[in-house]
Order: C-alpha cells, then sequence, then structure tokens
C-alpha cells in the first residue's frame, strides 16, 4: 500500500519551500527519493529560459511580468473537474475556506499561491474525492478498471486524459514515469486501488494544480513568448473560468496561437455565449464587488421586513444577468454598465424596484421607473453591499467610485482618529450629520474625497430601494466630483453622477486598467503593472466596445510575454 500520509509531507514541505518563490518550470519528471511522478510543491527550476519568439514589439524588460505558475482558483478546480467528466462533489467550497481572500481585490492575483499547510492538507483531500470520482462508474478511468485492461490501457488513458488534466501534451518522461507508478502500485494493490492511487498523483500535480507561463524551456535568458499550450490556458480561464475547450486545445496544437489573427477569433467565440462566459462574469462582479452580495443575510428587521438572504442571492443573480445582458446581447460599452436604464429584476426583487407585474424568477429585462436608475450603481446588488444596517453607507459607496473608478487612492483613517460615522438620529438627515463629522479637520482631508460622492446616492436605502424623503425631508443627493484629469462632474442624483462618470475619459482609462489586471493577475506596484500604458492606449483606440477593448488586449505580443534574468 502507497503511503499517502508520506507523499502528503513530502508535497506540503516542498510546496511551502518551493512553490512561494514562484520561480519554477513544470516538467513532471520524477524527484530523486520519491516513489513516483512529480506532487504538488516539487516543480523543478530551469534557469535558462528565455526569448522565445513570436512577432511584435516588447516592452522593456522591467516592465515584464517575471516567469511564473498561476495557481487555479478553487472555482477554476471545480471547473476543470466537470470538463474532465468527473461526478465528483464540489471541493470549491473547502479550497476557498483556506486561503484569504478579500473582495477588495481579484482572486485571479497571480501572487496569491496559498500554499499554507491547512491548504496543502485540504488539497490532498480534494485529490483523494476527485480521484475517487474519476474511478466510479462512469468515470473517465472505468474502462481500465478491469483485471484484463493492463498497462497499455494505462499508458492510452494516461496520454488522453492527461493532455486534457494538464491541458497540454504529457511528454514521454511524464508518461513513463506516471506508468511506472501505477505498476509499482499494481504490485501491491488490486487495479481499482492502483488507479487511484496513480489519479490522487496527478491531481496533486503542479500541472494541474497550477497553469504555467514559463514559456519554451530550452530558450535563452531574456524575454521569452509563452507556448501555446499556456496561451491557450491563460485565454480560457480568464474568459471562462475553465481549461480551454477542444477547439482552443486543437488551435494550440497546430501553433496558431503566436499570432494575433489566430488568437482573436477564439476569444470573440469563447465571449459570444448566450451568457457571459463564467471568467469575464467573475471579472465584473469582483470589480463591481456585487460578487459578495449574496453573503448578506440580513438588515435591520424593523426597517427592512421584507429582505433577507434569499433576496440578496436574487440580487446576485439580477447583476450577473445584467453584466451578460450588456456584454453579450446589448452594445458592451462600460457606459451601458453606467447609464443602462433597465434592470433584470425577478418576482423577487422587483418589488424593491417599484416594478409591478413580474411573476418570473429568471431575470428579465425591465425598465426603472423613469429618473431613478441609471446603471449598475444605482442597482439594489451594489447598493446593498454598500450600506450600513440600517441606511446606506455615502462614505463607502463614494470611495468605491474615488477608487475603482477613477483609480484614485484614500489613505487610511490616522490609527489616533474614531473613525466610527455618527449614528441615525430622529432630528438630523445622514447628509446633515456627516458634514458635522467632516468639520472635524482630522476627517476633512479623506471624507472630502469620498464624502460628495457618495452623497449622489442618497436617495437608496440599506437594500437599494428608492427614497425620495428622510425624516420628512426631500433628499439633497447633489454633489460633484472632480477626477484626476482636472475634469469636474456636477450631479444632482445618483443618475446625474452615473451620467457624467460614463463621459469620463479617466474612467475609461481606469476600467482598460482593471481589465488588464484582472487578466494578468497583477495589482498597482506589481512587476508587468507598467506594461499597462501602451496596451491601454491601444485597448481604448479599438472603441468603446469592451468585448473590443479584450480582443485588443490579448493580440498583443507583451501580453503573453515574460521574463526570467540569466542567473
Amino acid at each position: 500500500m502507497f503511503h499517502w500520509n508520506w507523499l502528503f509531507r513530502v508535497a506540503g514541505c516542498s510546496l511551502l519551500v518551493g512553490l512561494t518563490a514562484c520561480d519554477a518550470a513544470i516538467d513532471g519528471q520524477q524527484q530523486p527519493g520519491t516513489n513516483g511522478p512529480t506532487t504538488v510543491g516539487e516543480p523543478r527550476v530551469n534557469p535558462s529560459v528565455g526569448s522565445g519568439g513570436g512577432s511584435g514589439p516588447t516592452p522593456a524588460a522591467q516592465c515584464l511580468p517575471n516567469r511564473r505558475l498561476r495557481s487555479l482558483t478553487p472555482d477554476q478546480i471545480d471547473s476543470t473537474v466537470v470538463a474532465l467528466h468527473i461526478a465528483a462533489p464540489s471541493v470549491a467550497q473547502r479550497l476557498r475556506d483556506t486561503i484569504s481572500l478579500s473582495d477588495a481585490t481579484f482572486s485571479s492575483l497571480a501572487s496569491r499561491l496559498d500554499m499554507s499547510q491547512p491548504h496543502v492538507a485540504e488539497i490532498y483531500e480534494a485529490a483523494k474525492q476527485i480521484a475517487n470520482g474519476a474511478v466510479a462508474a462512469g468515470g473517465p478511468a472505468e474502462a481500465c478498471l478491469s483485471a484484463q485492461a493492463g498497462g497499455d490501457c494505462v499508458r492510452s488513458f494516461l496520454s488522453d486524459f492527461g493532455k486534457r488534466a494538464f491541458r497540454r501534451p504529457l511528454s514521454s518522461a511524464e508518461l513513463a514515469s506516471f506508468a511506472a507508478f501505477y505498476e509499482a502500485q499494481r504490485k501491491q494493490d488490486d487495479v481499482a486501488t492502483s488507479m487511484t492511487s496513480l489519479l490522487r498523483a496527478l491531481f496533486m500535480s503542479p500541472s494541474f494544480l497550477f497553469r504555467s507561463e514559463l514559456g519554451p524551456v530550452d530558450a535563452p535568458a531574456g524575454p521569452t513568448k509563452m507556448t501555446d499550450f499556456e496561451i491557450a490556458s491563460s485565454i480560457a480561464y480568464y474568459l471562462t473560468d475553465a481549461p480551454p475547450d477542444a477547439e482552443l486545445l486543437g488551435a494550440a496544437e497546430r501553433g496558431a496561437l503566436q499570432s494575433a489573427e489566430g488568437r482573436a477569433p477564439h476569444v470573440r467565440r469563447l465571449i459570444a455565449q448566450s451568457t457571459l462566459a463564467s471568467g469575464l462574469q467573475r471579472f465584473f462582479g469582483e470589480y463591481f464587488r456585487t460578487a459578495a452580495v449574496g453573503s448578506v443575510s440580513a438588515r435591520d428587521t424593523t426597517l427592512y421586513p421584507d429582505f433577507n438572504s434569499d433576496v440578496a442571492r436574487a440580487y446576485g443573480q439580477e447583476t450577473q444577468a445584467f453584466f451578460s445582458e450588456v456584454i453579450v446581447h446589448d452594445d458592451a460599452r462600460l457606459a451601458t454598465l453606467l447609464t443602462a436604464p433597465y434592470v433584470m429584476a425577478t418576482a423577487r426583487t422587483a418589488p424593491f424596484y417599484g416594478i409591478a407585474g413580474v411573476t418570473s424568477d429568471t431575470p428579465t429585462r425591465q425598465i426603472a421607473p423613469a429618473g431613478q436608475r441609471a446603471g449598475i450603481l444605482t442597482q439594489a446588488a451594489w447598493l446593498t453591499r454598500f450600506a450600513h444596517d440600517k441606511e446606506g453607507n455615502p462614505v463607502s459607496r463614494g470611495r468605491f467610485v474615488r477608487e475603482r473608478l477613477l483609480c484614485d487612492s484614500v489613505p487610511p483613517p490616522p490609527p489616533t482618529v474614531n473613525a466610527a460615522l455618527p449614528p441615525p438620529d430622529a432630528t438630523r438627515t445622514q447628509r446633515e450629520r456627516l458634514t458635522a463629522h467632516k468639520a472635524d479637520p482630522t476627517c476633512a482631508g479623506c471624507h472630502a474625497l469620498m464624502d460628495p460622492i457618495g452623497f449622489a446616492f442618497s436617495n437608496y436605502d440599506a437594500v437599494g430601494r428608492y427614497q425620495a424623503l428622510e425624516l420628512g425631508k426631500p433628499i439633497d443627493a447633489s454633489g460633484n466630483v472632480q477626477d484626476s484629469a482636472g475634469q469636474a462632474y456636477a450631479f444632482t442624483n445618483g443618475v446625474g453622477l452615473a451620467q457624467g462618470l460614463a463621459t469620463s475619459p479617466v474612467v475609461q482609462s481606469c476600467f482598460s486598467k482593471q481589465v488588464f489586471y484582472y487578466a494578468q493577475g497583477l495589482s498597482n506596484g506589481d512587476e508587468g503593472a507598467c506594461a499597462f500604458p501602451p496596451l491601454g492606449e491601444r485597448m481604448l483606440a479599438a472603441g468603446e466596445s469592451t468585448i473590443d477593448r479584450i480582443v485588443a488586449m490579448v493580440s498583443a505580443d507583451e501580453f503573453f510575454t515574460r521574463i526570467q534574468e540569466a542567473p
């Protein structure tokens, strides 16, 4: 019997030491002193990776990300298992519970390797669960489970299934290593147990758990273009949160992804589905921070007795439908995301918009009452995500616009300052309370960046419902905002703010930057972040369609170029 506890100790220890540096090659070669093929934590460094070909200009080396591994997210692991036709329970939540994620950052960050010992333990358990599903009746390994199947069946299975699991063909050395591992197990165990052990090793391989951006292993030091299979995985996981489909893998096999002309049709094909591709859906949910609205369990039950976790989840569903409607079925423009007069309401959410007659549980396009809604910033999911228990939160709403849409930064409050906002009272409106709070000079500077923007959303309560009065007084939602280019926008309410933001070149550039950061797994200050300005110009020149901008981004060779300095 193979000692899996021993493998777990080897994998976890080498994982924590080796992968946190993210400086490795994945070749699947058997390591000295192990009883089987490489498992998680044992990728090897090839110091001689460099220029890999491709056409077009390459930015200065300091503006290229290093060669790197990128961990699949828990949801990407789940989708990969589904693509392999394995009927196994989801492992995403158990993996998610052992990593640190904030909805203020993108889940795609390349630096998020998350190889803590608890996470490695969950990878080990997840690999067992997936392997058990693969050998179950009807699973992909079933054909090789009879006593008569033999080693040839296993090698054929490894060649086909391994290619889909690793998103690239296995090398002859990898095939031999995995096959030898299986034969060693067969000397001790029956066919089913041996196949399960083999699959556990495969699902703990870094070639399954990570996707590489290393380029050819035999190139000299310097800039290197990613291989076709790496490009295929990059495109697929970015757009669909899933591995490359048969068409994209076929293009990689033909070497057709090294050119912009070879990549663009696949990008458009993957986006042009009936619903927005899952990877882009995740980007929009994380960018606008609406993905977390489903976790809002309740608001003050006295003030909002009709709001509960079911409504919150329905808000999330309608927002996903809105992103899909704009990108796939409408004109795909950021301006439309910010100003569309419609919502994708359901029977559960329509009353919160004051829309009558909606009976479907499926989100359907509905025109909101005139003058009350304009795009995502006036929809219930976003407004509820940025709200207190009893009322909306103009500070966090304004901060979001300042940081996420204008790409400005708001410094944290000084540690000696009480940052708690004044609670609701029966005599002063929220705006009056915040204006008094801002009179404190230690608070004024930061609040001046956020509050004038946030007041635009004063017409929306803690669950995103429209309100014209507060304490019997007409709500003052007017204000102004100035972007980093010095352009000022005056508005009378949230609809006016959204319309002003939609015309801002700063907002357009900021949005393109976030598209680039999400796709590349970067954040401000990371190596490679400085590659955005020339790519950003190319994206903006492609027009207002988000799809056209994404195509322009992935058409650039530098998007798939990495750097490795000489040792």
